[in-house]
């Protein structure tokens, strides 16, 4: 900027020899280039430096702004300064003290709620442009106080800032603004996320271009990190740490992770990742390492990962305990609730990516949580009454949180149906299963009609468990199935038959 008024300082010191040997009227181009020079005067006094922009924000532009600096030794009344180009907006009466820096925002509200910093708000339905463009300042007579025209893709601007996070800060407020050279991707963290990526910049305050410090995860037992509040709100929300436990249940998404693990003092956490699976497939009874960020969803506190490290397989579960009422004690716990009958089953509907349904046990109220990942949707309604285990969960969306207790059956084998009636176990009576050794698909034939069928291997692991509505046969495929003896329980209201499989390869 200061070359650019030194050498319209030259110009018109040059400039009455020049217009005296001059024809204007054979010289249009020379009208022009006058003209082009007073339009893009900076004039000397201007001590105002657009120092920090955001010009795409991760997710949709709710969070864009631009900062201006004040570098000089006096405060700038900026009563009718404008911003004319990139967004529009016009000052009100407002002075920017010396060392100041004032906010303009697509959406002051958000802006101030977001980063805790006050902001103007430029004109409704504007925003930056995502691959790049000029911006100017201008004083309440038009003359230009700064301009900046930046690029999403030309090198040096950079790339990071296009979506991934930070703003683009000028490194030294001093410097020339119009090379990209002298900026830089914000790396001071704000602690705010937007679909899980954190908001690098520092408006409102002196920019940073230092190299980011290396994140630091201390080790905590899970029991530490999980306390809340009174109003259900995490203690320890944005902490890094290390958390160490077992891996409960499945992973409950399709992309990305969500489960639950749970350590030697059975304190459990969820552990939840929009996209990232970090290359690990979930495995229940897995020992495993996470390092990452405390965050809260809905009530439920979780620890997003930066990094996941399997420790060890085939981890001892803590069996389930045995509860009657959900509640934060039970949030992230294996649990088990007795005796329950589903309050009304049209509420299993088998739909979407999950479904809730309510069980009592004729003094509470249960939800259940039924997720697509997990091999009981897509089964029938349990009838009649049935004991359940599951992980304990929570889905409250305002404050205080301290309602919306789930539990999240892992397997069909969490449902255990109790027959109402005397229902003696008969082995080999009445039903057949061929072939036998089975190799994929058997056909269970019975003399008398059943509505249930409950497979466990030799441990006593149930591989599969269905209920339908009465038929005398079923086919049934046995391909998944590992090599070894099978029990195939055929079960009706009156009686259990009881026959054995052994799958060959």
């Amino acid at each position: 900027m200061k070359k650019i008024f030194a050498l319209i300082i030259l110009a018109m010191a040059a400039w009455p020899a020049f217009a005296a040997q001059t024809n204007w009227e054979d010289a249009p181009a020379c009208r022009f280039m006058a003209n082009k020079a007073l339009e893009t005067t900076v004039i000397p006094e201007s001590v105002l430096v657009i120092n920090e922009f955001m010009y795409n924000n991760p997710g949709t532009d709710d969070y864009e702004f631009l900062e201006i600096f004040n570098a000089g030794d006096m405060p700038v009344q900026m009563e009718g300064y404008r911003l004319t180009t990139g967004v529009t907006f016009t000052f009100p009466n407002y002075t920017l003290p010396v060392g100041g820096y004032v906010i303009v925002a697509i959406d002051s509200a958000k802006f101030r709620m977001a980063f805790n910093v006050p902001a103007f708000q430029w004109n409704t339905g504007q925003a930056l442009n995502n691959t790049g463009e000029l911006i100017t300042l201008v004083n309440n007579t038009d003359a230009i106080m700064d301009t900046v025209r930046y690029s999403a893709t030309a090198m040096p601007w950079p790339a990071s800032a296009n979506g991934g996070g930070p703003s683009v800060q000028l490194c030294n407020p001093a410097s020339d603004n119009s090379n990209g050279a002298n900026w830089a991707a914000s790396v001071a963290p704000t602690g705010f996320f937007i679909n899980g990526i954190e908001v690098l910049a520092t408006p409102g305050a002196a920019n940073n271009c230092a190299p980011p410090m290396p994140v630091s995860y201390p080790p905590y037992e899970i029991g530490v990190v999980t306390t809340n509040n009174a109003n259900g709100v995490t203690d320890s929300l944005n902490v890094r740490c290390q958390l160490q436990g077992t891996v409960y249940g499945i992973n409950l998404r399709t992309t990305g992770l969500q489960f639950t693990m749970i350590d030697d003092q059975n304190d459990g956490i969820a552990v939840f990742s929009t996209t990232a699976d970090f290359g690990y497939q979930v495995e229940e009874s897995n020992e495993i390492i996470i390092r990452g960020r405390i965050t809260q969803f809905n009530g439920l506190t979780q620890i997003l990962p930066d990094t996941v490290i399997v420790v060890a397989q085939s981890n001892p579960l803590i069996p389930a305990t045995t509860v009657t009422q959900l509640d934060e004690s039970t949030e992230s716990q294996l649990v088990r609730i007795e005796n329950l009958t589903l309050v009304d089953p049209a509420q299993w509907t088998n739909a979407g990516t999950g479904f809730n349904v309510d069980a009592t046990n004729g003094t509470n109220t249960f939800q259940i949580r039924i997720v697509s990942t997990s091999n009981i949707f897509g089964t029938p309604a349990p009838a009649g009454t049935f004991n359940l285990t599951g992980i304990g969960g929570q889905f409250d969306s305002s404050s205080p949180y301290t309602e919306g207790y789930q539990i999240f059956p892992r397997y069909l084998s969490d449902i255990d149906i109790i027959n109402a009636v005397s229902n003696p176990v008969k082995v080999n009576q009445g039903v057949r299963v061929s072939p036998n050794p089975a190799l994929g698909v058997v056909l269970i034939k019975s003399e008398s009609a059943f509505d249930a069928v409950r497979v466990t291997d030799a441990a006593g692991r149930t591989v599969y468990y269905n209920w339908f509505a009465p038929v005398t046969e079923l086919n049934l495929d046995t391909t998944t199935w590992k090599r070894g003896t099978y029990h195939v329980a055929v079960m009706s209201g009156k009686a259990t038959r009881l026959v054995q499989v052994v799958k060959a390869k």
